[in-house]
């Protein structure tokens, strides 16, 4: 018995990579990374889907054409998550007294119709709030509640009411307040547009 539990002892850490975390494989339906640097100045962030597929930490140098360096690593943990289709937020480094906000998601081929916004927003403040409003939805006649997190470091939500989509179908713009975020009771205010297609 205590040969067989030895035995069983040693599988399972053949399985584990370096490091001890399990690598678990992406979905079969990403085949690339969309990574994004917040409030950028030259940065450059670029994650190989490859990189998900290997599983382990990994560490990338942002600094780009900026004449300051960040740098940010991402963890076994974090591949892991990037492998579901979930999007990851971190910061990097500090680097010239600031840091920035990233953003990373792994993504089919070609973006679903979902992940493509019918409307450009603008909001106050600078957090880099932002909403994905697809054609589909602008068809809309119910209210419909939106994430706005975007790159900022905190969420708010947002309702666009019947109303709103039937002006936005008509070509005006509507504007909308997010919720208030609990710690401070900020919000924002929103203009939302319908992007006019050429053609």
């Amino acid at each position: 018995m205590r040969r067989r539990s030895l035995l069983q002892a040693s599988v399972a850490l053949a399985v584990l990579p370096l490091g001890g975390v399990a690598s678990a494989q992406p979905r079969a339906d990403l085949t690339r990374a969309i990574a994004r640097v917040g409030k950028n100045h030259g940065h450059v962030f670029t994650v190989a889907m490859a990189d998900v597929v290997a599983g382990v930490d990994k560490t990338y140098d942002l600094t780009g054409s900026s004449p300051h360096a960040h740098a940010i690593t991402l963890t076994a943990a974090h591949m892991a998550l990037l492998g579901t289709g979930e999007i990851l937020r971190v910061r990097s480094t500090e680097g010239n007294a600031h840091s920035h906000r990233l953003w990373v998601r792994c993504a089919p081929a070609v973006d679903p119709p979902a992940w493509v916004t019918a409307c450009k927003a603008s909001f106050t403040g600078k957090d880099e709030h932002e909403i994905v409003l697809p054609e589909a939805e602008l068809a809309s006649t119910t209210d419909r509640t939106y994430d706005v997190q975007g790159l900022a470091g905190h969420n708010h939500q947002l309702v666009v009411t019947a109303s709103d989509f039937e002006t936005l179908r008509k070509g005006f713009p509507v504007t909308r307040h997010t919720t208030r975020l609990p710690e401070d009771s900020h919000m924002h205010q929103v203009t939302i547009e319908r992007i006019q297609r050429k053609g």
